[in-house]
């Protein structure tokens, strides 16, 4: 089955023209906490409301010492966090085929959180959204 691509969407922190996945299945991305000062860039800084920005996420395979099949998450060329271990040995057979028959694996996504609460500025988190029979799943 070929995968849908949609039209790239006009996001502001996109940096991406080429076509974009479809698809509304939610995936998430872990290590967001160690990129809050990328994230919070990419939003347009820091602020006590809430963050919705949608965006559009790459998804890449890495050669890491940590874990062998990880897939990092990029927005706007900038890395943001990976898929979880256990997501990444599903996803990154199918993040190589896509790559190799498409190019760029872009996803729409939503960087999410932020907000004032009593411990300061909450975190900044990446949800993907996909349709796994892209990947093979």
């Amino acid at each position: 089955m070929e995968p849908r691509i949609t039209p790239p969407p006009d996001f502001r922190y996109s940096g991406r023209t080429e076509a974009t996945l479809g698809g509304e299945v939610e995936l998430g991305v872990v290590g967001e906490s160690f990129r809050q000062d990328t994230l919070w860039r990419l939003v347009g800084g820091r602020r006590a409301e809430p963050v919705r920005q949608p965006v559009v996420a790459v998804l890449a395979p890495e050669e890491n010492e940590f874990d062998e099949n990880a897939v990092v998450v990029l927005i706007d060329d900038q890395p943001v966090g990976y898929l979880s271990r256990a997501n990444a040995a599903r996803y990154r057979p199918g993040v190589e085929a896509l790559e190799a028959r498409i190019g760029t694996v872009a996803l729409h996504a939503v960087i999410l959180g932020g907000g004032e609460g009593p411990q300061g500025l909450g975190l900044l988190g990446v949800v993907l959204r996909h349709d796994p029979a892209d990947f093979g799943l």
